[in-house]
């Protein structure tokens, strides 16, 4: 089974979507993976060695040179890869501070079609693709490639819905923005099998798109429950700051710190690969209290994880952040269960994910800001719910989102899409 994985960011473990595609597939023994992708960034997984990545800095850069646009290499997990600051990242950086400007600019950079080159056609002939895997996002690159796919193989399409990004545009009279959600819609109708990550998003989408949606969240390789609690108590965050989940950050940060005053109790640690201003940087990095780490590899992060009390997930309550996250289940909520320690949630009943950890047995969730002080004092003075937490959230986790289930799933499901070939 070739299987061609179509992304946006690269196949990082380290990475929400790079961690996701790597739950899904690793042990596909009968595969042989592919990947393209719209970054400069390297890879950093062991399922998948061969890729194309086709930045939009290399589409600019070779604009009258069309035919050196695109980089087909091999990657080997075991030589590792160069960690460090490249002028991919300080850009990303300064687009999310000038999103419009730059959102304009990586339209037009995949509009032209000049990635579509002899290199980009014969990466797609050499792959030549049973199943082709993609997010259901709205980037050009995503839609123009699964167009050119169903046009020229035979290769089934399976999409996965992760971010209401359509809701987000709906409104909006924009070109672009209502580009995007045309991607959406597209991509959808081109695609032979179609996940979404919530059950509300799977209903809704049904709807939406005239389809039928399938509920795929990442599965769990469970981890024995918490026995004993650290002294100071560890909180952990892992992932991404964006919509506004670093604000929540920082107010637990200052709730710790508070509760640090007569001694310290307790102290965060929050891992990401989100580049992050000087002001945020500052607002999550107390001493004593919280620190803003380097993102590090998923199986670090496992055992980070695992030896945490507190393991959380948060949503904002900016009701802005609130649409755009409303129907999507946050990848951090299975990596929070299979950690055997303690989870916790904050953010607003309205949004699936923080609806589906309100349905998990032991976990504890805060759903206004106001709270926050009383429960992480309750927690702090009662170790003990930390433990009688953890081992009713590691029950139903093993009898719910086992990792191995979830796999031969998928593989089936793809099995039988080939066979319709």
């Amino acid at each position: 089974m070739n299987v061609l994985v179509v992304t946006k960011a690269a196949w990082d473990d380290r990475i929400a979507s790079g961690n996701t595609l790597s739950n899904f597939f690793t042990g596909w023994e009968d595969a042989h993976f592919y990947c393209l992708y719209s970054r400069d960034a390297m890879p950093n997984n062991k399922v998948c060695k061969d890729y194309y990545s086709i930045s939009p800095i290399s589409i600019f850069k070779y604009m009258f040179k069309s035919s050196r646009i695109g980089r087909r290499f091999v990657y080997n997990h075991s030589n590792g890869i160069v960690d460090e600051k490249n002028i991919e990242d300080k850009i990303i950086g300064t687009a999310k501070q000038n999103k419009s400007f730059f959102e304009i600019l990586y339209h037009i950079a995949y509009s032209t079609n000049l990635w579509r080159n002899r290199s980009f056609k014969k990466f797609i002939d050499d792959c030549n693709p049973d199943i082709v895997f993609c997010f259901g996002q709205s980037d050009p690159l995503t839609y123009k490639t699964i167009q050119y796919i169903k046009h020229y193989t035979n290769a089934k399409v399976v999409s996965y819905y992760v971010d209401d990004i359509y809701r987000e545009n709906i409104s909006v009279f924009n070109y672009i923005k209502r580009q995007k959600n045309n991607n959406l819609k597209e991509i959808a109708k081109l695609s032979d099998l179609c996940y979404a990550i919530s059950q509300r998003m799977c209903d809704e989408y049904t709807i939406l798109y005239g389809k039928e949606f399938y509920l795929l969240h990442k599965g769990c390789d469970i981890s024995e429950p918490k026995a004993v609690v650290n002294t100071p108590v560890k909180f952990v965050y892992a992932g991404n700051l964006f919509y506004h989940r670093d604000k929540i950050l920082g107010v637990l940060a200052n709730t710790i710190a508070k509760a640090n005053e007569g001694g310290i109790k307790a102290h965060l640690d929050i891992y990401s690969g989100t580049p992050v201003s000087n002001e945020v940087y500052t607002k999550l990095n107390i001493e004593g209290s919280s620190s803003l780490h380097k993102a590090r590899p998923f199986e670090e992060i496992k055992q980070i994880m695992k030896e945490a009390d507190i393991v959380l997930h948060v949503e904002s309550f900016d009701k802005a952040q609130m649409k755009v996250v409303r129907l999507s289940f946050s990848t951090k909520i299975t990596d929070c269960m299979q950690s055997g320690s303690m989870m916790m949630a904050i953010g607003p009943d309205s949004i699936a994910s923080i609806d589906y950890a309100s349905r998990v047995p032991g976990c504890i969730v805060v759903n206004s800001i106001e709270t926050l002080d009383e429960t992480i004092n309750s927690l702090l003075e009662n170790k003990i719910q930390i433990i009688d937490n953890a081992s009713k959230t590691n029950k139903y986790a093993l009898e719910n989102v086992e990792l191995n289930q979830l796999r031969n799933r998928i593989h089936h499901e793809f099995e039988s899409l080939i066979k319709e070939i």
